[in-house]
């Protein structure tokens, strides 16, 4: 009888933690995140897919790296981050889009993301001039004949079609963005800790959608 009763508690403490959870995720809709309507598809194989809208060009992007960077390195198996370009129409921005889609066709843009920050937001070098942009790349020990082959490939071509497709879908209006399994957009206008605090929780109610079905 006492083993039941304990088995039962557990049971009833489980059940009440689950619907406070999901109480809570309840009250943070339409201030702490957004529904994506209608929503899109993301993630799969059983991952969790974060998108990163972003620009070379915005300041408050550079600002939220390092949060992101510390946050990401925490992440569960189960949760992929994404980066996504933006160009809003813009010239410049539509260059550094490429210039990040390019180095990561080539495995290089993890490892020049803060440096390319630095180096438009800080030094002001105009990188999406395509002569500034080859002799500063050269400086980085990047091969600028593979950079610029690479520029002008298919598959980056495919990739900045996909990033601006993927911008209008989610409703993208204003940069740094995190959009969660295509289904939820997050309210950027808190600090860094609150933001990523908000996306554990939504991370935890797609974790929480995917096992229903």
């Amino acid at each position: 009888m006492v083993r039941a009763r304990g088995a039962h508690q557990l049971v009833a403490c489980l059940v009440l933690c689950f619907l406070a959870a999901i109480d809570a995720l309840a009250q943070q809709a339409g201030r702490d995140y957004f529904d994506i309507v209608p929503p899109q598809p993301g993630g799969a194989r059983g991952r969790i897919e974060v998108t990163e809208y972003f620009s070379f060009g915005c300041s408050h992007c550079r600002d939220l790296e390092p949060h992101l960077q510390a946050w990401r390195a925490k992440l569960p198996a189960d949760v992929v981050l994404v980066r996504v370009p933006v160009g809003f129409g813009r010239a410049e921005w539509a260059e550094l889009a490429r210039l990040y889609l390019t180095l990561e066709a080539m495995g290089l843009s993890e490892k020049l993301l803060m440096p390319i920050y630095s180096a438009v937001q800080v030094q002001r070098v105009n990188l999406a001039d395509e002569k500034t942009r080859a002799a500063w790349l050269a400086k980085q020990g990047v091969d600028t004949a593979k950079f610029s082959q690479a520029s002008r490939s298919f598959v980056v071509a495919g990739q900045w079609r996909l990033a601006e497709e993927r911008a209008v879908a989610h409703k993208v209006e204003s940069v740094p963005l995190i959009v969660v399994n295509g289904r939820y957009m997050m309210n950027g206008a808190v600090p860094p800790s609150q933001l990523f605090a908000n996306t554990d929780l939504v991370i935890a109610r797609a974790r929480m959608e995917a096992t229903r079905k």
